[in-house]
């Protein structure tokens, strides 16, 4: 049995959103977990910052404008859907505080 892909619960939300999340959306988060490793597990602003860069350069026809706009509104979602678990596990790593919830 294959293990879930990081942050599939908030892709999802993005999608429902109206947010382009496809397959290439899915690893992009798996590679940028990959990559970040610990550093985003112990600060999640440069996880939803550099998960929101990621995001929201998706598509190449977008102005730079309108892109910092997705990115700010990824962002924010990010933290709109994993705040009860950033607060109440502020003690704990932020990838185990959002596992976790």
């Amino acid at each position: 049995m294959s293990a879930p892909l990081p942050f599939s619960d908030f892709l999802l939300l993005l999608r429902q959103r109206g947010y382009d999340v496809g397959i290439e959306q899915y690893k992009d988060m798996a590679r940028l977990c990959e990559t970040l490793g610990a550093e985003a597990a112990r600060d999640p602003r440069l996880l939803s910052r550099s998960l929101a860069a990621v995001l929201s350069g998706c598509s190449k026809k977008a102005s730079d404008l309108s892109r910092e706009k997705k990115a700010r509104e990824i962002e924010s979602l990010f933290f709109e859907h994993y705040a009860l678990c950033l607060l109440y596990t502020s003690k704990r790593p932020a990838s185990a505080a959002i596992r976790s919830c």
